[in-house]
């Protein structure tokens, strides 16, 4: 089975903490990890090496390209430039485009389109963000909600993973033999 980190993540930041008001914004969060206006359901979480999380809701029709540009400008704005290859998964992009799936674990089955993309700061620390709806395989109609899930990763922390993919000789969506 194939798991990038951006679905790890997403899922990760869909099943944990319990929903808050973007204000209650934890101390020394980074500021890559931006809860637009009108965000529902915000959830924080701090992790082990100092990766910090949100997730949250947004009200915005697929494919969430107001959510999408709003996000990259701050990026920018801040001095995060997007990485040309994925963290985890070397030689691949680390931008993907909206992709869509079909979910089978859940009854009725349902088509999940997602979007994902990394950003890096000037000292090395890595910003991932994943963007998700979800629709009926049969009708096809999007939810007009957006999940967002992103994930600040330090340095150390990143260097960690990098060095980990290395001494697999293989990225995380890679297929066991």
């Amino acid at each position: 089975m194939k798991i990038t980190l951006m679905t790890a993540a997403t899922i990760g930041l869909c099943c944990c903490g319990y929903g808050r008001a973007a204000s209650d914004r934890p101390k020394d969060f980074s500021d890559g990890l931006i809860v637009v206006a009108g965000a529902e359901d915000v959830r924080y979480t701090i992790r082990e090496a100092g990766v910090q999380e949100v997730g949250y809701e947004v009200r915005e029709d697929y494919p969430a390209t107001k959510l999408l540009t709003e996000i990259r400008a701050n990026l920018q704005k801040q001095g995060w430039r997007p990485l040309e290859e994925d963290l985890l998964n070397p030689g691949a992009q680390a931008f993907r485009g909206w992709g869509t799936g079909v979910d089978s674990t859940r009854s009725p089955e349902r088509t999940v389109h997602t979007w994902s993309g990394q950003w890096e700061d000037k000292d090395q620390n890595v910003l991932l963000y994943s963007f998700r709806y979800e629709c009926s395989r049969d009708d096809q109609s999007h939810s007009p909600l957006v999940t967002t899930a992103a994930a600040y990763w330090p340095k150390s922390a990143a260097n960690a993973a990098k060095k980990a993919v290395a001494a697999r000789g293989k990225g995380v969506s890679s297929q066991q033999p």
